[in-house]
C-alpha cells in the first residue's frame, strides 16, 4: 500500500504566492494518498483568507488543513506542522516554492520500492512560470517514467549529506515521521539555519535515499527569498556550534563536521565579501576545528591571507 504523505507548507506574508504553491500539492494525482498542512505564522496580509479560500474552493480541499497561530518564525510553524501531521512521511515546502507535477508519484514509488527512513532530493531553479515551464518540459521523459526515479543509497543519512546537493535544507527532505524528534526538530528561533539544526538532528537516521537526477521541488528566485541576514547567521551557526558541542546531534561524527565546515566556510566568505570582517572572523574561527577534522585545514591557513582581497573585491563575487 503507498504510503500517506503529509505536505507541511509554513506561511508568513506570501498572500500573493502561497496559492499557487497550495495548488501544485492538490493538483496532485488524487489516488495519491497525502495531506496538506499549512500553518500561517501570525501573517499581517490575506495568507489566512488566501489559505482558507483555497480549502474551500478545490476538489481535493478537504485533504487541506489550515492553522492560525501567532507570529513565531519559520522553524517553530513546522514544528506546529508537525505536530498536526498524521502521514507516514513528511515532505517540507516552502510557501513560495512548488510541487512539481510528478513530485508524489516520484516519492511513492521511492517509499514502496525501498521504504526508507529518510529522502534527499534537489530544486529545479525557476524565476518565472514561463521559465518553470520550458525547463520541466526539457527533463527526459525516461527520467520521469523511471521506477524508481535514479537513486543512490546510504546506510544513514548525514553519510549522503556530505554531498551538498543532498543537503538542500528541509526543501529538500522527506523523512519518515517516526523518526521526527518529540518536539518537532526545528529550532525554536528565527535565525538562519534552523532547518540544518533539524537535519543535523535527523543525521543517525536511516536506511537513507538520495534522488539524484529527478528535481522534485520548484525553488522560485525572487526579491522576496529569505537570505542573509547577517544577525540571524551569526546567531543562527553559533546555536549550531554550541548544540554540536552539547550533543545535541549525537556522537561525534566526521561526516558532520564535514556538514558544517561546508555551510561555515560559504559563510565566513560571505561575510568577508559583504566587508563584514568582525563577522567573517568570528565565523572563521567557529570553524576552524570542523575544517581541520574534515581534511580543510588549507582554509585555515589560507583564509586570512585572502581576506583583503575578498573584501576589496566586494559582492561581485558571488
Amino acid at each position: 500500500m503507498t504510503a500517506a504523505l503529509s505536505i507541511i507548507i509554513p506561511c508568513y506574508n506570501r498572500a500573493d504566492l502561497v496559492g499557487q504553491t497550495v495548488r501544485s500539492v492538490l493538483d496532485q494525482p488524487a489516488t495519491l494518498p497525502f495531506e496538506v498542512i499549512a500553518v500561517d505564522d501570525g501573517s499581517t496580509d490575506d495568507t489566512l483568507q488566501t489559505l482558507r479560500q483555497i480549502k474551500a474552493a478545490h476538489p481535493l480541499g478537504d485533504r487541506m488543513t489550515v492553522i492560525s497561530q501567532s507570529n513565531q518564525g519559520e522553524c517553530p510553524a513546522r514544528n506546529t506542522g508537525i505536530a498536526h501531521a498524521t502521514g507516514d512521511y513528511l515532505l517540507f515546502l516552502d510557501s513560495d516554492d512548488l510541487l512539481l507535477p510528478w513530485s508524489l508519484s516520484a516519492l511513492s514509488r521511492v517509499i514502496e520500492s525501498h521504504a526508507p527512513g529518510i529522502i534527499t532530493y534537489h530544486p529545479l531553479w525557476f524565476h518565472s512560470d514561463q521559465d518553470l515551464q520550458q525547463q520541466s518540459a526539457a527533463i527526459p521523459a525516461a527520467t520521469l517514467a523511471a521506477d524508481p526515479p535514479v537513486l543512490t543509497h546510504t546506510s544513514w543519512y548525514a553519510a549522503s549529506a556530505v554531498d551538498k546537493l543532498t543537503f538542500f535544507g528541509a526543501g529538500g527532505t522527506c523523512i519518515a515521521r517516526k523518526h521526527c524528534p518529540q518536539d518537532g526538530g526545528f529550532a525554536p528561533h528565527r535565525d538562519n539555519s534552523g532547518d540544518i539544526h533539524f537535519l543535523l538532528r535527523v543525521g543517525h537516521v536511516g536506511p537513507a535515499a538520495a534522488i539524484t537526477l529527478l528535481p522534485l521541488f520548484a525553488y522560485r528566485q525572487h526579491p522576496g527569498n529569505i537570505s542573509g541576514n547577517p544577525h540571524k547567521i551569526m546567531r543562527g551557526w553559533r546555536y549550531i556550534v554550541e548544540q554540536d558541542r552539547a550533543g545535541t546531534y549525537g556522537p561525534p561524527r566526521p561526516e558532520r563536521d564535514a556538514i558544517i565546515a561546508h555551510h561555515l566556510r560559504i559563510y565566513t566568505r560571505m561575510a568577508a565579501r559583504q566587508r563584514r570582517l568582525a563577522d567573517a572572523l568570528s565565523l572563521y574561527r567557529l570553524g576552524l576545528g570542523y575544517n581541520a577534522r574534515s581534511g580543510r585545514s588549507s582554509f585555515n591557513f589560507t583564509f586570512p591571507l585572502r581576506l583583503p582581497t575578498l573584501a576589496l573585491r566586494g559582492d561581485r563575487k558571488k
